[in-house]
This record gives structure tokens, sequence and C-alpha cells, in this order.
């Protein structure tokens, strides 16, 4: 039976990926961070694939061909889900941030708001079903910083797009 293996990196193309597609017996998949979406609730964690149409754990192997912020979440999940992944490295040499620790307190049982994460194009359509006012909140920051009350979709636009660089979770 065909092993589901997944390329991880920060861009969609890769010449290892396609000789991999060629040559090989499994079925092979490639996908960039902001591909990514993550669905946090306790006890329903789901990472999903939206350039495939996949969840994280519908794969039989991961392998990170580049780290992103994504990448401790990601890897705290695997391991949580004891999904194989290479670059068993980084299960001990990773930085938390907030999503690795919703991910991971989610995936314990832990009570925690229910939260999105994906690009900034993803978190425009997942708001559009919320109701408002919600937060926002920078994962890679604390003690407030990058926090902010949102009342609208409007509003919301307008804080995406003054902070373009920036990674937030929607609570």
């Amino acid at each position: 039976m065909a092993k589901k293996i997944l390329f991880l990196s920060k861009n969609i193309y890769s010449v290892l990926h396609e000789n991999l597609k060629k040559h090989s017996n499994n079925e092979i998949f490639y996908t960039s961070y902001k591909h990514l979406t993550f669905d946090l609730k306790k006890s329903d964690v789901k990472i999903f694939d939206t350039r495939n149409g996949l969840f994280l754990e519908d794969y039989d192997l991961v392998y990170f061909k580049q780290y992103n912020i994504e990448t401790s979440a990601c890897v705290v999940y695997l391991l949580e889900k004891k999904i194989s992944f290479l670059n068993k490295d980084l299960a001990n040499n990773f930085i938390y941030n907030k999503l690795a620790q919703y991910v991971k307190l989610g995936l314990n049982d832990f009570n925690i708001p229910d939260s999105f994460y994906g690009s900034n194009k993803q978190l425009m359509i997942a708001a559009k079903d919320m109701q408002f006012p919600i937060i926002l909140k920078g994962i890679q920051t604390s003690l407030g910083k990058d926090n902010f009350l949102i009342k609208s979709i409007e509003e919301l636009e307008i804080v995406l797009e003054q902070n373009k660089k920036s990674n937030f979770v929607i609570q």
C-alpha cells in the first residue's frame, strides 16, 4: 500500500519533490506553511493542508524541508498523534510559541479558547463565520503586545493589512 508523504517547506516548488513523484511508489505531496490552517479547540486540534485537501494526520510521514514559525506546532502535533516525521532533531530543539502551546494544550484536554490560525487570507475567510467581537493575537509576542479587540470584519481587514508581516491567531 502506498504511503502518503508530505514535504513541508516555505515554498511550493521543489525539484526533489518532482523527482520523487516520478520515481516513488508512494503518494508524494508538497505544501508550504502558508497553506496550513490550525483549528484549535479543547480535545479537538486539526491541522489542515489547504493545498492538498488533507489533514496532517492523513499523512504517513512528514518531511520538514525548511523550518518556519509553524514548525514547532506541527512537531508537537505529530509527536502527540504518533505520526512519523523526518528531521527528528526538531523534537528536541524547537521553540514553543503561542501556536505550539495552543496545539499542546488542546491535544491534552486543557481548556483553551476556540482559536484559528492561518494566512491572513485564511483568517479573513474563517472570520466571516465568527461572531464579533473577536481577539486577534500575534503568535510571536507576549504580554499583550500585538493583541487586538476586533469589532467587525472591516476592522479585521484593516488590522491585517497594517500588520502584513505578523502572524495571528483568532479567538
